[in-house]
């Protein structure tokens, strides 16, 4: 791995974790915090009501969408470990969290470290569920009812562990049920091609082309979302053109077994 890769640029480092992995954040990190911050206060104004939407934004999206990002790529890691290999680092950044692992890239071993990150967010839907049956009846509502938050503290927290159960289906549905690379989903539709013997260079095309479709899909629901008044359309949009980069450069190579995807280098990012 190269030494920009170990340190990567317009990142804060955040210490290590398990097996002395370092963690480094990167700075839009914390803009999309104070981004969703504000936009709470400014939605609603400097009421209570909308004091206590802003704490739960950040809350949400700040320490509880951290926590859970890092335990989905320690999910890569700890699986990296077990099929042998071994992490180098993980980076969190506003489209989500990378995690740089290597290992032998055999397709079972790979689709093991690919599924590994979604299923953790099965334990940590279950602990949200408790905490939320813990202090209110169960809802699976997508909607946030303003009023909840100021009714009790205990409401308060009924309401964000609600939004944190939702937050954890909507990371595991995204990451492993859309087969778009580089998404978890798409990795683990390279290795099930991989697996029924498929030419390389024809899985990366089928791998490539679908992703690319799924991208203009994003990219529509994204500016539905912002039509609708919705700012964070806007966040669709660039994982939708993040998709569809990656994507095409996976396209137009010549040789896809050179590409990481199917073996051609030794550390990925999951």
């Amino acid at each position: 791995m190269s030494e920009g890769q170990r340190k990567p640029t317009y990142t804060v480092y955040a210490g290590s974790c398990c097996c002395g992995i370092p963690v480094y954040l990167h700075y839009y990190l914390f803009a999309v915090v104070v981004f969703q911050v504000f936009y709470a206060l400014f939605s609603i104004g400097f009421t209570n009501a909308g004091m206590l939407y802003a704490l739960w934004s950040f809350l949400l999206y700040g320490p509880i969408l951290f926590g859970t990002v890092l335990m989905h790529e320690l999910g890569h890691c700890a699986a990296a470990y077990i099929v042998g290999g071994h992490a180098e680092q993980i980076l969190l950044w506003p489209l989500g969290g990378l995690a740089y692992v290597s290992h032998s890239n055999e397709p079972c071993s790979d689709l093991k470290v690919a599924i590994a990150g979604p299923l953790t967010h099965i334990p940590m839907a279950l602990f949200w569920l408790a905490l939320e049956a813990s202090t209110g009846p169960l809802s699976m509502t997508l909607t946030l009812n303003i009023d909840d938050l100021e009714r009790s503290s205990e409401s308060f927290m009924h309401t964000l562990s609600r939004s944190a159960v939702m937050l954890q289906i909507q990371l595991f549905a995204f990451n492993l049920l859309l087969p778009a690379y580089p998404l978890d989903g798409g990795r683990v539709f390279a290795d099930l091609l991989r697996l029924c013997k498929v030419p390389t260079q024809r899985a990366a095309k089928i791998v490539a082309g679908t992703a690319m479709v799924i991208a203009a899909g994003l990219v529509g629901v994204g500016i539905w979302m912002m039509a609708e008044g919705n700012p964070f359309g806007a966040l669709n949009i660039f994982v939708a053109l993040w998709v569809g980069a990656n994507s095409f450069e996976l396209w137009c190579m010549e040789n896809a077994a050179y590409h990481p995807l199917f073996g051609g280098d030794d550390m990925q990012e999951l």
